[in-house]
């Protein structure tokens, strides 16, 4: 397999992991890890984004999703993750 793309996938789940912390002993985490296992790490990304929306979360959370959507390539899922974090930041001036 191709070093760069190993390294890709890496940092992708690196990053998932980081985000994934923050919700351990959730049902959405045993989804997650359930794609994870699969390699799945569109899926996974996806089950972290809901649970998102749905849980409290932290800046980082939403930093790290953001990031492992850029690494992945996937433009507008950055985009919309981008704006959640963007919402954090705004939210903690107020």
């Amino acid at each position: 397999m191709d070093e760069r793309l190993i390294k890709q996938w890496q940092v992708t789940e690196s990053l998932l992991e980081a985000a994934a912390a923050e919700i351990a002993s959730t049902e959405p985490h045993c989804e997650y890890k359930g794609f994870l296992d699969h390699n799945e790490l569109e899926l996974a990304l996806n089950v972290l984004e809901d649970a998102g929306h749905e849980l409290k979360v932290s800046r980082e959370y939403w930093w790290n999703l953001m990031k492992a959507a850029e690494v992945m390539g996937l433009t507008e899922r950055y985009d919309a993750l981008r704006e959640e974090f963007r919402k954090t930041i705004n939210a903690e001036k107020t």
